[in-house]
């Protein structure tokens, strides 16, 4: 008996295509690529087909009738062309209606388009920033590591604990989950950002420049006619005040006109039996007797009224986190300034300090170490608070409802590729965001 060995069948995936993406060319992707925008787009279609329809007379009616008798050889025959049309404005207000919705729809549809740029830009930020968080964990590690070697062989001569060494081992432990967790959160916040941008599972997104020092932005006029959510509530509002003009020109319905031809056979005695045909017009007109439409223009009133309300909430809104996005980026470009001025060159110092006293055999590799550890540490809370300011600068866009809001002073850093200090802080400078002046780096300048 011959056996058959087992044959292990594998699913191979398909190759991963990466796409390199930065913060200026974001808003565009999103506007092209999220299936559910392209999805919200034939709202707009609907509307206009709406449009289309709106304000148009109803189709003529044929009336037709024929009559016999049998027994006296006498019919009749007729036929009539009945029009209905409005005796008052319906139909221009019925255009005017559908009109501000389509450009209510239109507005709806880039206010939803602002929100998913803004959500695609926040989760982009935080994929630039855990790029740098790695790669400063990765050089606390190898400074973990370090000591870990150097507890090891302290212990091992009789010069140092044996709890010195398992301090250390567990710091480094401690480092290597870390990284373990902020990769397993770059692969979210990646799977995130490929959803908004209607991409494949399958491709790799390649997040290019950085998060450029923050600069305090200067306060202009605050314009509500940039955000579409607010014209568009302007439009529902404009549409609500139609309406009621239009549930009053209802109480009057249609009038019809008809025009009719018949052609008459009958006996007319001692004459006989004689033809003649008959024309005739008629109209029908209602009258508001009964049914005045007042429930419909009382609703169509309290409508309105709640959509101005809901603009003036909505101006409270935008102007309060317009505002509040907008302190929150001057207290982060502040701390930031603080940090890259005062404390950074502070603890730079003290490690080349400490290194100068290292290298006369003043003190040991363990405090060397740790002092680089401390600037490392103080770099992360610089990052950090970068990363804080670039989110709360995604609120402030969003509220402006502008994105493309730079200046040309930023433009011209944008194409110079700056690339700030040591910690790699906008390299590349191809953030979408201005590079920093060379004020706000500590060594680098806008090429």
């Amino acid at each position: 008996m011959a056996l058959c060995g087992n044959k292990t069948n594998t699913i191979e995936s398909p190759p991963s295509t990466v796409l390199s993406l930065n913060l200026a060319g974001l808003p565009d992707v999103v506007r092209q690529g999220n299936l559910r925008l392209k999805g919200a787009r034939f709202r707009i279609e609907e509307a206009r087909a709406r449009l289309k329809v709106a304000g148009r007379w109803q189709n003529p009616t044929v009336q037709t009738d024929y009559q016999d008798d049998p027994n006296r050889a006498e019919f009749s025959a007729g036929i009539g062309l009945n029009q209905a049309f409005p005796i008052t404005s319906r139909l221009r207000l019925e255009k005017e209606v559908s009109a501000s919705l389509l450009a209510a729809a239109t507005m709806e549809v880039a206010n939803e388009e602002r929100l998913l740029i803004a959500v695609a830009k926040t989760v982009a930020v935080k994929v630039l920033a855990l790029a740098e968080q790695k790669r400063l964990r990765e050089r606390q590690l190898e400074i973990a590591r370090e000591l870990t070697s150097f507890a090891e062989q302290a212990s091992a001569k009789g010069e140092g604990s044996p709890l010195d060494t398992g301090h250390a081992r567990l710091e480094e432990t401690q480092l290597k989950l870390e990284i373990h967790h902020q990769d397993h959160e770059a692969q979210r916040i990646q799977g995130d950002l490929k959803q908004l941008l209607g991409l494949d599972p399958s491709v790799v997104i390649k997040m290019t420049g950085g998060l450029p020092a923050p600069t305090v932005i200067a306060e202009g006029t605050l314009e509500l006619e940039r955000r579409p959510d607010y014209q568009a509530a302007k439009r529902l509002a404009e549409a609500a005040s139609h309406e009621i003009q239009l549930e009053r020109a209802r109480r009057w319905r249609d009038a019809t006109l008809g025009l009719f031809g018949r052609h008459v056979r009958e006996e007319d005695v001692p004459q006989g039996f004689q033809t003649e045909p008959r024309v005739g017009i008629q109209l029908s007109m209602p009258l508001p007797l009964w049914n005045k439409n007042e429930g419909a223009i009382e609703g169509k009133t309290a409508q309105a009224a709640r959509l101005e309300q809901s603009i003036r909430a909505l101006e409270n809104e935008i102007r309060n986190d317009t505002a509040s996005a907008g302190e929150m980026m001057t207290i982060l470009a502040m701390h930031v300034g603080e940090i890259q001025s005062e404390l950074l060159p502070a603890v730079s110092e003290h490690v080349r300090q400490i290194d100068t006293a290292y290298r006369s055999g003043l003190v040991d590799l363990q405090t060397l170490l740790r002092g680089r550890n401390q600037q490392i540490e103080i770099e992360i809370r610089l990052l950090d608070a970068v990363r804080d300011y670039y989110l709360a600068r995604v609120r402030y866009e969003t509220a402006i409802g502008k994105f493309d809001w730079w200046n040309d002073d930023e433009k011209r850093d944008l194409l110079g590729g700056l690339v700030v200090g040591s910690f790699g802080f906008g390299a590349g400078c191809e953030a979408g965001w201005g590079c920093p002046t060379a004020s706000h780096s500590r060594s680098g300048e806008c090429g």
